[in-house]
């Protein structure tokens, strides 16, 4: 209990006290009965047997939430019975059943002994005070199901106000509002009960069938409503794909323009060209063609990547093709092309990528994974954020043991500590993404990739200095590449 705060201690303790307060207070004033006839003798008996399965048993009403079936045996003993039986009666049985209930912790099963015997005691209590006036004894026995409601939620009501410091019209709104109608179905069941038992205790097993229907009804309403709740949830689900969808789109078309941009105008520089007749130097073609090269490689790329997306998506692994890669060559390559179609300035990006680190990976996917990391960098990177003698972006290769190590470093806008768990989700973008155009899927690819090659991505960043991702290779044992490339 110590763990709680402390006015709700205070208020568990003060259930106790005013239960066992009140117990002792009704067996002063009306006295314990010094014998027993047979027939009240055969009440207690029988109604402590309906409310220790009562206890046992349970009522589904809503999604997540049931109700214990001894609100009618309470019911129906506290208009059968005298004070203070029924109090002490609810107090013997709930001892009984929160003493198998080894799992709960000790002070919830006091408080689930208190708290029933506190509302039964002042049922029972008021319960002369409602049935008083002869021949009403039907809206008497309204008016104590009503009240034993109230007093039944009002002190559980307190429990949650005093855990979540939410209105009682919360929490009733939210956590009660459901159990209006079972509670009260379930205390009507009582009274039924105990006019039967007055006319023909024999009587009650016929009170089998309105209860199991009573059950079977709430049960169906549970389940309706659990069913609409599933529903809800799948249509939030659907919508939310939807949005994913037309936003991947979106981003993913954006991807696709700018090569594809480059690639109609340099066609179309070649077409001027052309229908002029004017000769082109063989170096000047060579640049337009390895750029129309470079812008074709980016969109099969991004393609690619989308398919990867999609494939993950399923279920399905990647379809690697391993080969000897120079990882370093690999690098400078990558950067050199990230670094032309994005536009950046000389000195922007500096690679130190010694030759000779090799690798067994798929080569196109390697590529595309430093293509991803070294686009992130430029793409949240601002011009000039580098310290003296630094550059924006600087990109590491080296051989560590077993393990070829890439490291792209930038200077940019950062994560947020807390977003840094999910930047590998498909689709998910950083809250310091801003309006950068992106479809979220390159680092998540980038992961699969580095991950399905048996290797670790590992990403540090701090909001407003930088982020610097890691990615760790297997290193290619010595012969290896060239078997692969002899089977290959």
């Amino acid at each position: 209990m110590r763990n709680r705060p402390q006015p709700l201690r205070w208020y568990l303790r003060s259930v106790l006290v005013a239960a066992l307060a009140l117990l002792l207070g009704e067996a002063i004033a009306w006295g314990l009965p010094r014998s027993l006839d047979a027939g009240l003798a055969l009440t207690m008996g029988a109604f402590a047997l309906l409310l220790y399965a009562g206890e046992r048993a349970t009522l589904s009403v809503a999604r997540s939430f049931s109700l214990s079936l001894a609100t009618p045996a309470h019911v129906a003993a506290t208009v059968l019975l005298p004070p203070p039986l029924p109090a002490a009666l609810t107090l013997v049985v709930g001892i009984a059943t929160q003493a198998t209930q080894r799992e709960t912790p000790s002070d919830k099963r006091i408080f689930n002994v208190a708290h029933p015997t506190l509302v039964v005691g002042l049922c029972s209590l008021l319960w002369p005070l409602l049935a008083s006036p002869a021949g009403r004894r039907l809206p008497a026995l309204a008016l104590l199901i009503g009240l034993y409601y109230a007093l039944d939620v009002g002190v559980l009501l307190t429990v949650f106000c005093l855990q979540t410091r939410r209105t009682p019209w919360a929490v009733w709104r939210d956590t009660y509002r459901p159990t209006v109608l079972p509670e009260l179905g379930t205390g009507a069941l009582g009274a039924l009960a105990a006019v039967v038992w007055r006319a023909d205790p024999t009587l009650l097993a016929l009170l089998a069938l309105p209860a199991w229907a009573l059950r079977s009804a709430f049960r169906a309403r549970a389940l309706a409503e659990e069913a609409r709740s599933a529903a809800e949830e799948a249509r939030g689900v659907a919508e939310k794909a939807v949005r994913v969808r037309d936003t991947f789109l979106t981003a993913g078309a954006h991807d696709l323009r700018t090569p594809l941009t480059v690639l109609a105008g340099r066609i179309g520089i070649l077409q001027i060209r052309l229908s002029g007749g004017k000769d082109m130097e063989r170096g000047w073609l060579r640049g337009q063609v390895e750029a129309m090269d470079g812008a074709a490689h980016r969109m099969i790329a991004t393609i690619e990547e989308m398919t990867d997306a999609a494939q993950l998506q399923m279920g399905r692994p990647l379809d690697l093709h391993p080969e000897s890669v120079d990882v370093g060559a690999l690098a400078r390559e990558t950067v050199r092309m990230v670094a032309e179609a994005g536009g950046a300035a000389e000195g922007d990006v500096v690679v130190d990528a010694p030759p000779g680190i090799v690798a067994v990976s798929d080569r196109r996917r390697l590529e595309r994974a430093v293509q991803n990391v070294v686009g992130n960098a430029l793409k949240y990177s601002l011009r000039g954020t580098g310290g003296v003698g630094e550059a924006p972006v600087q990109v590491v290769v080296r051989g560590d043991g077993a393990w070829v190590v890439i490291v792209v470093r930038d200077r940019g806008v950062g994560i947020p500590p807390d977003e840094l768990p999910h930047i590998f989700e498909h689709f998910y973008r950083a809250s310091t993404a801003g309006k950068i155009a992106g479809t979220g899927i390159g680092l998540a690819g980038t992961k699969a990739i580095v991950d399905q090659h048996g290797g670790h991505l590992d990403v540090e960043s701090l909001v407003g200095q930088g982020t610097t991702v890691t990615m760790r290779l297997p290193r290619a044992p010595i012969g290896l590449g060239s078997a692969i490339d002899a089977v290959g």
